[in-house]
């Protein structure tokens, strides 16, 4: 299990990297459970010598596990990851 957010259990997973101008970013699930459903945010990381703030989405994926939520995020294009990552900054 990883950390508590909002007095929630959460579990975290890579699921691959993207280049945005010239930084490189890791693309990260973080999912909990919400009653029957879990929810996920993507969070996104920066991967290189260059210090930036970590960048993470509203929850916007819903299922029935850990892992259905993975395999929902693994499924986003590229580019709809990369418009996500724009608009949090």
């Amino acid at each position: 299990m990883g950390p508590v957010t909002g007095g929630l259990q959460t579990r975290r997973a890579a699921i691959g990297r993207i280049g945005e101008g010239r930084r490189r970013w890791r693309v990260m699930v973080e999912t909990w459970q919400e009653t029957e459903d879990y929810c996920g945010r993507l969070l996104f990381c920066p991967d290189g010598a260059e210090p930036a703030p970590e960048r993470e989405s509203a929850a916007l994926l819903r299922g029935r596990s850990h892992e259905d939520i993975l395999n929902r995020a693994h499924e986003l294009p590229e580019e709809r990851l990369r418009r996500l990552l724009l608009s949090l900054g």
